[in-house]
């Protein structure tokens, strides 16, 4: 196998040629684009197909999507996408134009701000210390084996039951508040019953600073009772409709 195969970092909305002084997920290898009419697909030339998910490669792959997202809007590919030639990607480019431009002036000079929420320890159990659950908890204590297993399933269920409707409420004060102040919000997968909610925000680079001014004031207020990990800014993983996967096998 030869460098012809041309691992793929995403798209930008420019025709211009360019050769980036930016090292690829080989190191040996700069980034640079192949274009069709006004759109090009970012990649770096490999002698690989595959390539691990391991931390060093994953760096790689998101420091050259972010390197290039100082100068230009970028659809981002996922990890480990290839093209088995160039040929192959101008094809693909051809295929997708229409759906790409249509992406471009939905995100066009805008950035993914992310913002994960949790209650703090303390707050979760206040929450879920009530008479109703701490009854259900003395049955199971005192409970035949062959209804425990039933009766944790009960207790489970009433406390996401509880949790999700505090869940609303920060949700309105939150999640919806910041969401009028960008250009469009979304709500992500939850992870484990102590989060309150994991979302993205499409921000205009020019107003970030304006936006991070709002989720500080936010902070400020809910710092006792919940805990905040705001990120960004990244490429608008969240909000580009193109699923630019590319399976090696078909090049």
């Amino acid at each position: 196998m030869t460098a012809e195969v041309k691992y793929f970092y995403g798209l930008i909305s420019s025709g211009e040629e360019r050769r980036f002084n930016i090292e690829g997920i080989e190191c040996s290898q700069k980034v640079y684009t192949i274009s069709f009419k006004d759109i090009s697909a970012v990649v770096s030339d490999t002698g690989k197909k595959i390539f691990d998910p391991d931390k060093e490669n994953v760096i790689a792959h998101q420091a050259a999507i972010s390197k290039v997202m100082e100068e230009y809007t970028i659809i981002p590919a996922r990890f480990g996408t290839v093209f088995s030639s160039a040929d192959d990607v101008q094809v693909f480019l051809q295929k997708i134009y229409s759906t790409a431009k249509d992406v471009f002036r939905k995100i066009n000079n805008k950035v993914e701000m992310g913002l994960k929420v949790f209650w703090k320890e303390e707050t979760f159990q206040k929450q879920v210390n009530s008479n109703e659950i701490n009854q259900l908890k003395a049955k199971i204590n005192n409970a035949e084996d062959n209804r425990v297993y039933y009766l944790k399933m009960q207790l489970g269920e009433l406390v996401e039951k509880i949790m999700e409707a505090n869940r609303t409420y920060y949700l309105e004060e939150i999640y919806h508040k910041l969401a009028v102040k960008a250009g469009a919000a979304k709500l992500n997968e939850i992870i484990g019953i102590k989060m309150v909610f994991n979302a993205a925000y499409l921000v205009e680079k020019d107003k970030v600073e304006d936006f991070n001014l709002y989720v500080e004031k936010i902070v400020k207020v809910y710092k006792d009772t919940l805990d905040f990990i705001y990120s960004g800014p990244w490429p608008p993983y969240n909000f580009t409709t193109i699923k630019i996967m590319v399976n090696s096998k078909d090049n």
